[in-house]
């Protein structure tokens, strides 16, 4: 039941009921908020090369940080990368590597409510880019357990209320 006038309130009124995922050291974070977009949305024609999609990767940073717009470290977990092969299993033209990346990018922000350094402070956050194969939720299963293995005390930023 919400708090009322008529209520006594409670501070745990204001913990809202979140699903979390546990990492593997133990620690639990919670999503906060999520953005997505095509990974190949400003691609106008022409087939991705990896030269395109090393220069997308870096760029998904960037997107994140317009996007969610906190200043808390990002970290980008390097997408699977295919390799494209045309006639006779060749390259379209000899020297280039043409690949595909996973056709939605994800960005995320995620809040523990531990400290990640400093024991004074209350959270610590840290947004995670990704590329999966479907629009999110649900996460990739691959891309969760990759979530779950990272080392959040060293990728994530401490915060205070």
């Amino acid at each position: 039941m919400p708090p009322t006038m008529s209520a006594p309130f409670k501070t745990d009124d204001l913990q809202e009921k979140r699903k979390g995922f546990r990492l593997n050291t133990g620690r639990i974070i919670y999503l906060d908020e999520i953005t997505q977009w095509r990974t190949y949305s400003c691609l106008i024609e022409g087939i991705p090369r990896k030269e395109m999609n090393d220069e997308f990767i870096i760029e998904a940073e960037a997107h994140a940080r317009k996007k969610i717009g906190l200043s808390v470290p990002i970290h980008v977990i390097p997408p699977v990368r295919e390799k494209l092969l045309f006639s006779k299993n060749r390259p379209a033209r000899p020297g280039r590597e043409y690949e595909r990346l996973p056709p939605i990018t994800c960005a995320a922000a995620f809040e523990s409510f531990q400290p990640a350094r400093n024991p004074e402070d209350w959270s610590s956050c840290l947004i995670i880019v990704w590329f999966q194969e479907r629009w999110a939720l649900p996460i990739s299963p691959c891309v969760v357990s990759q979530i779950r293995s990272l080392n959040w005390n060293q990728l994530a930023r401490d915060c205070m209320p």
